[in-house]
């Protein structure tokens, strides 16, 4: 079987392929911002520090840039849009949900350089989160197909996005299996980085003895 998690970066995606929509990102204003203030923004998010500068140029010229005033919806549902959402400025409140088990959802809260909207990327279907802006927030919204260039090219932003799934997405599912249900929401978020996926067609043999 193909061990690790799948991203899921074609350009052919469709929304067959990410489930139903369960809520729609809302219309947002495009800022002002210059294309140097934008590259400015993304030298600052860690995700992006191994970019050169006219990679940032580039990237720039890519993403679409809000401003959302405090108590906005940034997002919900499970992206159908399948952008990544980068805050340039701000603080976002994340909640992330199992649609099984609703009881025990993550609450993150985002700062300046973090970014939300990962679990679009992969092949999960039971993830959905919501995006509440704490303060006034400026947010670079990243195409897919954008995006996919950048991950292909540099392992390192792929496998950050791996990591940050893990962390936030793996314990409200852990939280509904019997085994780890009676641990503390730190304690589940604690053992997802443990935990890797495996992609296995029917009829393949998981383990043997």
């Amino acid at each position: 079987p193909d061990t690790g998690i799948l991203v899921d970066l074609s350009a052919e995606a469709t929304a067959e392929e990410s489930g139903p929509d369960t809520g729609n990102l809302i219309d947002l204003s495009a800022a002002t911002d210059s294309l140097e203030d934008i590259v400015s923004h993304l030298q600052q998010v860690p995700l992006f520090s191994g970019l050169a500068h006219e990679e940032l140029r580039w990237l720039g010229q890519k993403v679409q840039v809000h401003n959302f005033a405090e108590g906005s919806s940034v997002a919900q549902g499970r992206n159908m849009r399948q952008s990544l959402f980068v805050i340039l400025h701000g603080q976002v409140g994340l909640k992330i949900e199992y649609f099984r088990d609703k009881q025990h959802p993550l609450h993150v809260t985002l700062e300046t350089g973090d970014f939300l909207g990962e679990h679009a990327f992969f092949r999960q279907d039971d993830i959905s989160f919501s995006a509440i802006t704490k303060t006034a927030c400026t947010i670079a919204e990243i195409p897919k197909v954008a995006f996919a260039l950048l991950s292909k090219k540099y392992t390192s932003i792929s496998d950050s996005l791996k990591q940050t799934y893990k962390q936030r997405c793996f314990p409200p599912m852990l939280a509904c299996m019997p085994l780890f249900s009676n641990l503390t929401d730190h304690e589940r978020q604690d053992i997802a980085k443990h935990f890797f996926t495996m992609n296995v067609r029917k009829g393949n043999i998981i383990i043997t003895e």
